[in-house]
């Protein structure tokens, strides 16, 4: 049986179609005012040679898609388990603290017993539309990366080699305070690369005190912000800063809807029926 799997977040709605053994057949990603019927139709006319025939529905907006409008029998999936099970799974890993990075952070430690909430923040890829629209002008967290491709995050934070030229155990080059150099002098480039990194590299140290509390090493990143171009390099910095490591896997922008396909396997093995 073909279902479709679909997260309704806040910023983007994404789906894909999976067969019951968790096999991916196609993805579709849609604008955070699309509907679930036409995420559906997307994904129903990505592969005409099959039929879709059971539908599953997390996210922050799945609550609002009632099931009466539905073109299909439907269940829903906690939205937290959802990413924890699917960041797991998309990282072949049986524990580890997974991260959602979306319009903001979700910090959760996922191993065989289920998925806990350790915590989150506001930092995301909304702070990154916000800032980058109020301060730049850009038009989207897309239109902000692609600036900072020609920006120099020195010219923008101060590192501790900036505040101390003495040797301490910390390494020089870590930052000592996110767009410390900002001015109105500022090259929008340099303001660009300056935002990108204080927002990933506060999720990234958030995440390793998660790990360090956890006796955690691995930390799976998910969600559309893993699509920055610049976040392998700002996450690898944090990485060898502080022993963890951090890992991007394929599809990690689908984890949450890949993800409900593990829930309704793990409601199943718990008997405990996914929510209606």
């Amino acid at each position: 049986m073909l279902m479709a799997l679909l997260d309704m977040g806040g910023s983007t709605a994404k789906g894909v179609a999976a067969t019951e053994s968790g096999a991916v057949l196609a993805r579709v990603r849609l604008p955070a005012e699309a509907t679930a019927a036409q995420l559906l139709e997307r994904l129903q006319g990505a592969l005409p040679d099959e039929r879709i025939e059971r539908l599953a529905l997390t996210g922050l907006r799945s609550a609002s898609e009632g099931t009466e409008r539905l073109p299909l029998p439907a269940v829903r999936a906690p939205e937290l388990e959802a990413v924890g099970l699917g960041g797991l799974t998309l990282a072949g890993l049986p524990s580890a603290i997974v991260v959602s990075m979306g319009t903001g952070t979700a910090i959760l430690s996922a191993g065989k017993d289920g998925v806990r909430h350790l915590g989150g923040s506001g930092l995301g890829g909304g702070t990154l539309a916000g800032l980058g629209r109020a301060l730049l002008g850009a038009n989207g967290a897309e239109e902000l990366c692609a600036l900072a491709a020609d920006g120099d995050i020195a010219r923008a934070d101060l590192t501790i080699g900036d505040l101390t030229s003495s040797k301490g155990t910390l390494d020089s080059a870590l930052t000592a305070a996110n767009m410390g150099r900002a001015c109105a002098g500022t090259a929008p480039q340099d303001m660009a690369a300056g935002l990108i990194n204080l927002v990933l590299q506060n999720i990234g140290v958030m995440a390793m005190i998660a790990a360090k509390g956890e006796g955690q090493r691995d930390i799976v990143l998910t969600g559309s912000l893993t699509l920055v171009p610049q976040c392998e390099e700002i996450f690898r910095r944090v990485a060898e800063a502080f022993g963890v490591r951090f890992i991007i896997p394929p599809d990690a922008e689908y984890a949450a809807a890949i993800g409900i396909g593990e829930v309704i396997g793990f409601y199943r093995r718990a008997c405990r029926p996914p929510e209606k």
